[in-house]
């Protein structure tokens, strides 16, 4: 996928410019988000959590934290790329924490303490979250 948006990017004529949004929005009464500090946080919390060693409590504390940051972050319009990214980073890092917290088994570099086996009888298959519920539908790998 890299490769080939790689490839479009030197296909495309002109220089590529983040398109300016332009919405009325109240001014929010929060404390102003520095992004620099939840991004850190959240890549440690990722690291420690949700990392090659998991354990179930952790990946709970994990998406609860998420999901306090998103809270904060998600509903705010952003004019920086920093901004942008965050909001993507939280989203990624809550549908992978999901995911990690529904297989219940070890698989290829993720260790579950609980469940150290590969288990292809019930898990060789991908997890698919789609909609605000996220409830997850299973695919065969």
């Amino acid at each position: 996928a890299g490769e080939h948006a790689g490839q479009r990017l030197h296909a495309e004529e002109g220089d590529l410019h983040v398109p300016r949004l332009a919405a009325e929005i109240a001014h929010s009464g929060r404390t102003e988000l520095d992004t620099a500090d939840v991004r850190s946080s959240l890549r440690a919390l990722m690291w420690r959590n949700v990392g090659i060693e998991r354990v179930g409590p952790h990946l709970n504390e994990a998406q609860e934290i998420i999901e306090f940051c998103a809270r904060y972050v998600l509903d705010k319009m952003f004019d920086q790329p920093a901004g942008w990214e965050l909001q993507k980073r939280l989203l990624v890092g809550h549908l992978i924490t999901h995911s990690a917290a529904l297989r219940t088994e070890s698989r290829g570099k993720h260790f579950r303490l609980a469940h150290p086996e590969l288990d292809d009888v019930h898990w060789h298959r991908h997890i698919d979250l789609a909609g605000a519920g996220e409830e997850a539908t299973y695919v065969e790998a």
